[in-house]
């Protein structure tokens, strides 16, 4: 009996990674399709449709890409939008100061759900001494998700810190990101900062 559900099992597994490699060939097909018809289409100087294939080009690598961010900066005061920041020009802090970074992250899984598509993004982070130690962490500080029409790639993400009981010296606040939809996808985003004296 144990030798049937064995075969049963192996078999079982043979089928998924069939299917998931006829799959992933399919989809590889679909992005060089994209690809050279983008090539004509600029060819012919025909922009206006080779810019609209760029972007189904740009949606079928999306969801394929690990999770990264472009941008990873301290900022003076909460953003208006993606892009609409002031950075900040240093990364010196006093106790208890509100340290505010901005992030932009890409390759969150976006998911349809429907008529909407649906992503988002949970954080832990932790903050380090020169030397590594960790001081303190916490798992789960923040979550975002979003639903809408659209397969949204364009987000941001405004996180804020405050340390009391912290001495003066310099600091990392490690912050990791993890995809809702993709637990695969995570990645670290590492702010050097600096607590001086009042």
């Amino acid at each position: 009996m144990k030798k049937v559900i064995k075969i049963i099992i192996v078999t079982t597994c043979f089928i998924l990674i069939s299917l998931n490699a006829v799959q992933a060939q399919s989809e590889t097909q679909n992005v060089n399709s994209l690809a050279d018809e983008i090539k004509q289409l600029t060819n012919k100087g025909d922009y206006k449709n080779a810019l609209i294939k760029a972007k189904e080009l740009y949606l079928a690598l999306w969801n394929k890409a690990p999770l990264f961010y472009t941008k990873a900066i301290l900022v003076e005061n909460e953003p208006e939008g993606v892009g609409m920041y002031i950075e900040r020009k240093d990364n010196k802090f006093a106790e208890g100061d509100p340290i505010y970074v901005y992030v932009e992250p890409v390759g969150y899984t976006v998911l349809k759900k429907g008529d909407n598509y649906f992503f988002g993004i949970n954080a832990d982070f932790a903050i380090l001494d020169q030397e590594g130690n960790h001081l303190y962490e916490k798992k789960n500080f923040g979550s975002w998700s979003i639903e809408s029409k659209d397969f949204n790639t364009e987000f941001f993400l405004f996180l804020r810190y405050s340390f009391t009981g912290i001495k003066p010296g310099k600091y990392r606040i490690i912050t990791t990101l993890r995809d809702i939809n993709d637990q695969n996808k995570k990645i670290d985003i590492d702010i050097p900062i600096e607590i001086v004296s009042k």
